[in-house]
């Protein structure tokens, strides 16, 4: 219905935040290796996770994971640990070790327009002229953001008079 709780919203923040943390700190990592990096990283997210999920949850969710776990939960489970999240943050990471941040990460922003996309891949979805409308205006905003200031000088640029 378009309603948000202040609860929400700063856990969004928390999340954005964390995000920014994070590539800051893949970029100062200087690593060689940006797999290990990686794979050495999130071996440790589990048990903070586990922990959060039973002091809020309780043991509901492990009793209920013993008696629904099938075959599409664990090639969901695999989806999102090999492909989603390895290569996915591996490519990611190696961006960071080249690029400098701010140019890195605006292109997050495209996450949304790839996630439109998927759903109408694969679930045929339609897309309304609102969700064409936000599409356009996330690529104009990542265009201004990366290449606003060449734009404008190439737009505004001078000619050079050169001497007889």
């Amino acid at each position: 219905d378009g309603s948000v709780s202040l609860t929400g919203v700063l856990l969004v923040l928390v999340g954005a935040a964390s995000w920014s943390v994070a590539n800051i700190i893949n970029k100062k990592a200087s690593t060689k290796d940006v797999f290990g990096f990686l794979v050495w990283s999130s071996a440790f997210a589990p048990i903070p996770l586990f922990a959060l999920d039973y002091a809020v949850n309780g043991s509901a969710g492990y009793t209920a994971l013993v008696s629904q776990v099938n075959t599409t939960a664990v090639l969901s489970i695999l989806f999102q640990v090999y492909p989603n999240t390895l290569f996915a943050y591996w490519i990611w990471n190696s961006l960071l070790k080249t690029y400098p941040v701010s140019t890195v990460a605006p292109l997050s922003l495209l996450v949304p327009i790839f996630g439109m996309l998927g759903s109408v891949v694969v679930f045929n979805e339609s897309v309304p002229v609102s969700k064409v409308l936000a599409v356009v205006l996330i690529v104009l905003g990542l265009a201004v953001g990366l290449y606003g200031q060449r734009i404008f000088n190439a737009m505004f640029a001078r000619p050079v008079r050169t001497s007889m």
